[in-house]
């Protein structure tokens, strides 16, 4: 079962066969969130999410939002009623009611719930709705693209990161001995790889810099390690900060490049829990970023935008699952992060940024 618990349909989560008005179904919790500010299946684990969608009924519309249109509430009950002969009957459906609804609640007779944040977001809904119409009718034909083989080598090859160019791949590979993950890079088009580390302890997310000249990785020894940097050509290695302890109910530490190519952006397990900070490549010096609150995990997999001004990053709510954040890059102090998702997702779900700065995940 794939998807995003809050907002399965109930065969969905039971692992039957799904259709498209299956889709309709997700609609309706979307809508819900929109005019209550409250998720329609909220539970505590992804589990419990999933076992209130297939059994149990969200609570009424019209106690959240008291003055609401009982119209919009029997809108929202259609597209989540369980049985499949018992929703909504299509998409378009539901965008007709919703554009009825609309056109009964002009400007001059608006009720006082209808602030103009819900206006918009009613408007967003049909928009949605048509969205949901044109994705299900078939795609222009489009010419397929092979999938290049960057690396087929004995043992695991791991971490990989394009570089800003294009041309060249670096990642951890444990070698054709499978006896220590160290740090490689080669053209993406052909070639061999070439060894950038070669410590007798485990290496590993490697990331470019913004110029493509170096390299950050992250080094492990025993329950501690460092953040490192190397040229890209290959050369001399040198610790930019240490790891002074790995909390053991996380994932090994990874990293990214601020902006401007003079520091890294890293996991700072000097604090508890571990948040984000800025190490310059010069002095050493360190900035917080990010500062988890004291009930959480911690904060790990730093992603700053192509466009350098935003920072995505993972926010463990427990041991092994967590939601990702946005935060601003430049303010002197740490500002509240934007929190992206709610799903209660496991750590293990990695992240990237598209070219124009939208996050996808």
């Amino acid at each position: 079962v794939l998807g995003t618990a809050a907002y399965m349909s109930p065969e969905q989560a039971e692992g039957r066969t799904v259709n498209a008005q299956s889709d309709i179904f997700p609609f309706g919790p979307v809508l819900y969130e929109m005019v209550t500010g409250q998720l329609a299946f909220r539970r505590d684990t992804p589990m419990a999410t999933l076992i209130a969608v297939v059994k149990e009924e969200p609570k009424a519309v019209r106690q959240a939002a008291p003055a609401g249109p009982k119209a919009l509430e029997n809108l929202i009950g259609a597209c989540m009623r369980k049985e499949l002969d018992r929703r909504a009957g299509s998409i378009s459906e539901v965008k007709s009611s919703l554009e009825a609804l609309r056109e009964g609640l002009k400007p001059q007779a608006r009720p006082a719930w209808m602030l103009p944040a819900a206006a918009a977001g009613l408007a967003a809904a049909i928009g949605g709705a048509g969205w949901m119409i044109n994705s299900h009718r078939a795609p222009e034909p489009v010419a397929s693209t092979p999938p290049i083989v960057l690396t087929s080598y004995p043992g695991e090859e791991r971490e990989p990161a394009l570089s800003p160019d294009g041309k060249r791949v670096v990642f951890s590979w444990n070698g054709e001995k499978e006896d220590n993950f160290d740090i490689y890079v080669k053209p993406v088009d052909a070639g061999e790889p070439v060894r950038l580390t070669t410590d007798p302890a485990p290496d590993g997310a490697p990331v470019w810099s913004p110029d493509g000249n170096f390299i950050a990785f992250r080094r492990l020894t025993g329950d501690k390690g460092g953040f490192y940097v190397v040229p890209a050509a290959g050369g001399p290695e040198r610790k930019v900060a240490d790891i002074p302890t790995l909390p053991s109910h996380r994932g090994w530490p990874d990293l990214d490049w601020a902006p401007d190519g003079k520091s890294l952006i890293v996991v700072d397990t000097s604090s508890t829990p571990a948040g984000l900070a800025s190490v310059s490549l010069a002095t050493g010096e360190k900035r917080i970023l990010t500062v988890p609150p004291v009930k959480s995990f911690g904060d790990g997999r730093p992603r700053v935008s192509p466009d350098g001004k935003l920072l995505a990053f993972f926010r463990s709510s427990h041991a092994s699952v967590g939601d990702w954040y946005l935060a601003p890059l430049g303010s002197e102090s740490p500002s509240e992060p934007k929190r992206l998702t709610h799903f209660n997702a496991s750590t293990g779900a990695g992240g990237a940024w598209n070219s124009s700065s939208h996050t996808a995940h």
